[in-house]
């Protein structure tokens, strides 16, 4: 029998964390599964050691090298062209999964017969501490056409079910994927998911999201998501220009033009707000925030966007969302507080009944020993009467032992 679920990581400058994600997805409790190791020429040698290593011991690594980095969009294409399971999931290279996520995502996958099957993730720190929980309060399964709609961005204010358009915290049925042509973005350096988010959700017809925090998405600080590039800011206007194209191959941008420049607008007021954090001079902070503007108007054609300065542009367009995006983070924070309200409990209950369990087994493994014990209590007892007969001559009151003739 071949894989059941085709786990693909591209690994690039990640030896610090590499062997902790490795484990936690070589030791799945679903034995089934293929891991598709793809080291997109890492100039760290370490990378390769490692996946060699792991590759040495199990049977059910491929690994791949590119000889020049093609990308993070190209290692998983490639990764979706070779995988052989009937479904595939994505986990990134300084991220760790539970053991028994695969497991019961494919079962799940299996029973409700789903396209897309959706876990909550935890995002955390270096050093473990968590900064977001994204979870379903319970089960949900969409069904029927329309759940683009779904898609976290689509909608900024007020998501229907924030659903985020990463690939890692999914599985997806490869058959649905080969089918339906979805791919990861090739020309960019990062957003190459959000085209592969847009097309899953568009010709999907039924997604089921799970309840299980299975994900443990690492944020660090060098990593390519958290330091804005000039590259970055160009890479949104590539990653627009896939969605568009597709919209207007449909025949259906005019539909989805207003949620496209809502997409537009929120991901540029992130940028936006990224670029104020960023410790940079301020000559390079309006060169990125001019770059930013250029590739906005592009996106969404509206002229003489870019030659406005930086103080308009945001009071202009970003004044209001700058309040709004404040009330939804708020909201955001009460309900990520709610969740980690019931995350606590959920491990105040797991911390009890852990230890009933370790009271029963100390309980279990000292009966032999109280049994002993007391069986030895019980003949030195006998012992002392006997000898207290002895000593008192009561040995002639013992009635002799009389033959059954």
């Amino acid at each position: 029998m071949g894989p059941l679920v085709s786990v693909i990581i591209s690994v690039y400058d990640v030896s610090t964390y590499l062997r902790k994600c490795l484990d936690s997805v070589c030791k799945q409790t679903l034995k089934e599964i293929e891991i598709i190791l793809i080291n997109d020429a890492s100039p760290d040698p370490l990378d390769e050691e490692i996946c060699l290593e792991y590759a040495a011991k199990d049977s059910r690594i491929v690994y791949i090298k590119h000889e020049v980095n093609k990308k993070l969009g190209i290692a998983r294409n490639t990764g979706i062209k070779i995988a052989k399971g009937n479904y595939i999931g994505f986990v990134d290279p300084d991220d760790y999964i539970e053991l028994n996520m695969y497991e019961v995502m494919y079962q799940k996958a299996v029973s409700s017969q789903a396209d897309i099957v959706v876990c909550g993730f935890r995002r955390t720190d270096v050093n473990g501490e968590i900064l977001e929980v994204r979870r379903y309060d319970e089960e949900k399964r969409l069904v029927g056409p329309g759940l683009e709609k779904h898609y976290y961005w689509f909608d900024m204010i007020e998501p229907p079910l924030k659903i985020a358009g990463w690939a890692c915290c999914k599985i997806y049925d490869k058959k649905f994927l080969l089918e339906n042509d979805i791919r990861f973005g090739e020309s960019m350096n990062t957003m190459e998911d959000r085209i592969f988010a847009i097309k899953s959700f568009f010709y999907a017809t039924k997604i089921v999201l799970m309840k299980e925090v299975f994900y443990h998405y690492v944020k660090r600080k060098e990593s390519t998501t958290n330091t804005i590039l000039e590259k970055h800011i160009l890479d949104m206007g590539k990653s627009f220009e896939d969605v568009r194209q597709f919209f207007k191959e449909k025949d259906l941008f005019k539909q989805y033009q207003n949620p496209y420049n809502s997409l537009v607008d929120a991901q540029s007021f992130e940028l936006h707000a990224l670029i104020h954090l960023q410790n940079v001079d301020s000559l390079e902070k309006e060169s990125m925030y001019t770059s930013l503007r250029k590739v906005m108007a592009q996106c969404m054609d509206i002229s003489g966007l870019a030659n406005i300065d930086n103080d308009t542009f945001f009071k202009t367009v970003f004044g209001k969302r700058w309040i709004s995006g404040w009330t939804v983070y708020a909201k955001n924070l009460e309900t990520e507080i709610h969740h980690l309200k019931i995350e606590k409990a959920e491990l105040e209950k797991a911390i009890e009944i852990e230890k009933n369990k370790r009271i029963i087994r100390k309980i279990y493994l000292a009966l032999p020993l109280l049994i002993r014990k007391i069986i030895k209590k019980i003949f030195l007892l006998i012992k002392e009467q006997l000898n207290r007969d002895v000593s008192n001559n009561n040995l002639d009151q013992i009635p002799p032992l009389t033959s059954r003739n």
